[in-house]
């Protein structure tokens, strides 16, 4: 994770000193809640820190920091692995990354605009498993997948903006060999063919 938000903050840092006096820049963030598309991991938190230029009324291009939280396993599947292993049981995905995308913009009023992203999404997923009887462990993997998402904005001020927004995260990378790394039962390979969702409200700074 701190991989990631080193790069993103590089990136941010880039795009802000690329703007030209043709390009307005801004800085923003967001908070909101999380989902991941799998029935066995609960919902969760997360938020958004994003750099961006705007080129013109139309298209923005943004780097963003993407925090989708952690998704805790559902009491049905930690009594599955429970069982599995034989010992009390702790489970959870963590997904976070980075996100490269470029942003349509159309305006409905002079205060009010709707917008449509896509882009490409570095992400990181840090799988933990903890067992009463064999200590815990955490294995991370590494992807990029498409990310895409709508949203509205509303000027309150000159440089200010507040905005609410919906985003899809895909999170497909094939099979991967499980390897707990302790003295317990193992599981068959995983695959990862899912996607998080994020809705959620921030603020932009345009300068």
């Amino acid at each position: 994770m701190k991989n990631c938000i080193a790069l993103t903050i590089s990136c941010i840092v880039f795009v802000l000193f690329s703007v030209d006096a043709n390009a307005g820049g801004y800085l923003g963030a967001s908070i909101g809640s999380t989902s991941i598309e799998e029935p066995s991991l609960m919902d969760d938190s997360g938020y958004k820190i994003t750099g961006g230029i705007q080129t013109s009324d139309n298209i923005a291009l943004e780097v963003s920091y993407v925090d989708l939280g952690e998704f805790s396993a559902s009491s049905d599947t930690l009594q599955q692995l429970s069982n599995f292993f034989g010992t009390p049981a702790h489970a959870s995905v963590a997904v976070s990354g980075v996100e490269m995308a470029v942003k349509g913009i159309l305006p409905l009023s002079d205060k009010i605009s709707i917008f449509g992203r896509l882009g490409l999404f570095f992400w990181n997923l840090d799988g933990n498993l903890s067992l009463q009887d064999f200590g815990s462990t955490t294995q991370s993997f590494e992807g990029n997948d498409l990310s895409y998402g709508i949203g509205i904005n509303i000027h309150a001020t000159e440089h200010l903006v507040v905005k609410a927004e919906f985003n899809r995260y895909d999170i497909k990378d094939g099979y991967y060999d499980i390897d707990y790394g302790f003295d317990a039962p193992q599981s068959p390979d995983i695959s990862f063919d899912s996607y998080a969702d994020f809705i959620g409200i921030g603020l932009e700074l345009h300068f």
